[in-house]
């Protein structure tokens, strides 16, 4: 199994974050691409509604991984769904530790 870092060094494409956590989520961006990954990410969405979850979703499909940026550890049902989402497309999963 490669890690996540050795996925992302290697590589570019695309990369989806799914975060909960403004802060991490402009850290990750920035890093990734300065790695030449093209990075998706859920914006600024302040209620999360079915509309947020289908674009997310289709996120999730166009990209090469997903990066999971939990605020404190907590993980809400919207990330628990697109990480079994990502699972079904047999997408590799990361967790993003600062």
């Amino acid at each position: 199994m490669i890690t996540a870092e050795n996925f992302l060094l290697l590589g570019s494409g695309i990369v989806t974050l799914c975060s909960s956590c403004f802060s991490h989520t402009i850290d990750c961006n920035k890093k990734l691409s300065g790695l030449n990954w093209i990075v998706l990410d859920a914006g600024f969405v302040y209620v999360l509604n079915n509309d947020f979850l289908k674009l997310q979703l289709y996120k999730i499909g166009l990209s090469d991984c997903i990066i999971i940026i939990p605020d404190n550890l907590i993980m809400n049902d919207f990330m628990k769904i697109q990480i079994a989402y990502a699972e079904y497309m047999l997408k590799p999963i990361f967790y993003y530790k600062n």
